[in-house]
């Protein structure tokens, strides 16, 4: 589902990792969700292809894998999957048919508990919420625990949809249900947009509020979207609200790390302005091998290849060749943990290192060079590039293995063994 569009809906995300909750229920609707999981929206199958044009089979098709993972979200309610994705989808003909075929969309799904209205809202469809509203569905219909329509718009970022809930009667309560802020809703998924609408109406922030789920500060979150999003104007807004630019993730990275991973050199720049190092160090590293404590962004430049940003931070003072606790240096992550695709080119960012001083000859605290580290994971031109650029094609670690006898790849043993590598 959510390959199809981001933050359709809050409830079932939520109910994925957190099964809880009763949700947007019309009050002439309020039976139980057992009842409503027998009524026609509540069958395991879809009502039949009576009357079915070509272009909503041909919809009903391409969606099977969503309905299917809408459905076993929501236990086993494959008609309601259907209105729920074509809500929040847009997809007024298919809503027509469902209605042609009897399906009631005031009913409820059993697990998360919504209505489609919820699921357009989240998706920002306008035209779907008018229909749904023509249907009589309740616009201010909130859940037994308490969610809202709204909320949905405020997690999906949906300016429009929480501007028509507004206008069209919505209650304006900045409690979103179930414990959750529209606020806190919007800036745990990153939605700043959402965020500045819900201040201009109102809502405070709260810069000490946590989100239930990792309890970690949601401004963070939302600091770390923006970043994500290379949205230098969200950074400074978040700034102004209170929020810190201190802010490490689990694996230590820092907002100077995750901008140079993205190639975000405006978002660099402006860090650098605020006062952070570009040579900053993450104080521990994640459970991924290769993101070892003590590296610097220019470790996170180089893993993606983002020569820009790599080539900004060697100008503000960055070594290419710094290292972190296991000895690598940032070639090390670019020809070993770039990708496991076999397919990845990494050696112009190989080149620029090189050009800039990077030693291709270095080795790790295990004694491994670039080389064997390109062998291992399977970077069959990064190989190429760095045994044509002299790197020692029998070089030995600290256990007397060459980077031939750690290849997997008989394409890549071939060529090694062609230029004189053994085991």
């Amino acid at each position: 589902m959510m390959s199809v569009f981001h933050g359709l809906s809050f409830a079932v995300i939520v109910a994925a990792t957190v099964v809880a909750g009763t949700a947007c229920e019309s009050p002439d609707t309020s039976r139980p969700a057992e009842e409503a999981s027998t009524s026609q929206a509540g069958s395991s199958q879809p009502a039949g292809g009576v009357g079915m044009s070509p272009a909503v089979e041909e919809w009903v098709n391409e969606n099977e894998l969503e309905f299917w993972w809408i459905d076993t979200t929501a236990g086993k309610n494959k008609n309601w999957a259907m209105a729920y994705l074509a809500a929040g989808t847009g997809r007024i003909d298919v809503l027509e048919w469902l209605k042609s075929q009897g399906v009631n969309f005031n009913a409820r799904d059993k697990l998360s508990q919504e209505t489609p209205m919820c699921a357009a809202a989240g998706g920002g469809q306008i035209e779907a919420m008018e229909w749904l509203k023509a249907q009589g569905v309740d616009v201010s219909a909130r859940s037994r625990d308490g969610r809202m329509v709204m909320l949905s718009a405020a997690v999906g970022g949906r300016i429009e949809a929480l501007e028509w809930l507004q206008s069209h009667g919505a209650e304006m309560d900045f409690n979103g249900g179930d414990g959750w802020e529209l606020m806190v809703a919007a800036a745990m998924y990153g939605q700043i947009e959402a965020m500045k609408w819900l201040k201009s109406q109102g809502a405070a922030i709260d810069v000490n509020a946590q989100d239930r789920v990792n309890e970690w500060p949601v401004l963070a979150t939302a600091m770390r979207r923006a970043v994500w999003a290379d949205q230098v104007e969200w950074m400074e807004w978040l700034k102004d609200q209170g929020a810190s630019l201190d802010v490490t993730y689990q694996d230590g990275e820092t907002l100077m790390h995750l901008a140079a991973g993205e190639g975000h050199v405006e978002v660099m720049k402006w860090l650098k302005k605020q006062g952070m190092d570009v040579s900053i160090r993450n104080e521990k590293g994640s459970r991924y091998y290769g993101n070892g404590v003590g590296q610097t962004p220019m470790f996170s430049a180089a893993e993606k290849g983002h020569i820009a940003a790599m080539a900004w931070l060697n100008e503000q003072g960055a070594e290419v060749d710094a290292r972190d606790q296991k000895g690598l240096t940032p070639m090390f992550l670019t020809v070993a943990y770039s990708s496991l695709d076999r397919e990845e080119d990494p050696t112009e960012a190989l080149a620029w290192l090189k050009d800039h001083g990077a030693d291709i000859h270095a080795k790790d605290h295990e004694g491994k060079t670039p080389l064997h580290r390109a062998a291992w994971t399977g970077q069959f031109k990064a190989v190429k590039w760095l045994v044509e650029h002299g790197a020692e094609v029998n070089a030995t670690d600290d256990e007397g293995r060459t980077p031939l006898s750690l290849v997997y790849y008989e394409d890549i043993k071939t060529w090694l063994i062609d230029r004189g590598a053994r085991e």
